[in-house]
């Protein structure tokens, strides 16, 4: 089992797992769920597995799969299978939904990280991924904190970036939405304040949300029998004398 990076991001989920309880965390958890749900109601099959940070609140969701799997790096926050992640213990081409909330945002290995979920992904199945928007209100606060502190001195990995990545892969992206364009302030008092600002973000600013969910299908590869064509006209030898014309006039010259 690989676990070059596996303590490292123990320690990163579980700071990141933190400061999600705090006020400004727990309205950024409701607004993910509220997208992921969306994104779930197009996930049809019977299991579906949630991974990273912010993953024990998506997995009780209701969707159109009944039953989840809840994996995390420890056994705190209702995990049920501990992990590497960049060694899923899942066979190839066997989950049918697979939600990743920001765990390439915590990650140093990122790409990775991709490639092995990439790897257990059916064809036909899902992918959501929950990040951070660099092109946002909270990327410019990153910018300015210097990357101190959570979630800011996390790696803000663009959508774009994102869905280069799954191209490669062979992963069709479908659907892309952002939200949360509140200012990054840790208090009830002004998070309540600046509650319009959603409103305003998702009529003026619609690109600029501080969290996108992205929902990516794997595509299905179709193998083509090429039978032989038995119609195909077949030449019969031609038997004669061979025709010395040009070999007569050239030795006539």
């Amino acid at each position: 089992m690989q676990t070059r990076g596996l303590n490292s991001y123990d320690q990163e989920q579980q700071k990141l797992e933190q400061w999600l309880r705090g006020p400004l965390g727990q309205i950024l958890l409701e607004v993910e769920e509220r997208a992921l749900s969306n994104h779930l109601q197009h996930c049809y099959g019977v299991y579906r597995i949630h991974v990273g940070p912010g993953a024990y609140s998506s997995s009780v969701l209701n969707a159109n799969m009944p039953r989840t799997i809840l994996l995390g790096a420890n056994a705190s926050m209702g995990t049920e299978v501990i992990m590497d992640p960049h060694n899923l213990p899942l066979a190839n081409d066997s989950v049918q939904a697979l939600v990743i909330q920001h765990v390439f945002d915590i990650s140093q290995d990122p790409h990775d990280i991709l490639r092995e979920a990439a790897r257990v992904v059916m064809p036909g199945g899902r992918m959501i991924i929950c990040g951070f928007n660099p092109y946002s209100s909270w990327g410019l606060w990153r910018s300015l904190r210097w990357q101190i502190g959570c979630p800011w001195r996390y790696r803000f990995l663009s959508s774009h970036r994102l869905q280069d990545w799954l191209s490669l892969l062979n992963f069709n992206v479908v659907e892309c939405s952002r939200s949360f364009y509140r200012l990054p302030i840790n208090s009830h008092k002004w998070l309540r304040r600046t509650g319009r600002m959603d409103d305003l973000g998702k009529r003026f600013a619609k690109p600029l949300g501080a969290v996108y969910v992205m929902s990516a299908v794997k595509k299905e590869i179709r193998l083509r029998n090429h039978k032989p064509s038995w119609r195909a006209k077949i030449r019969r030898p031609q038997l004669g004398m061979a025709k010395l014309e040009g070999q007569v006039r050239s030795r006539q010259k």
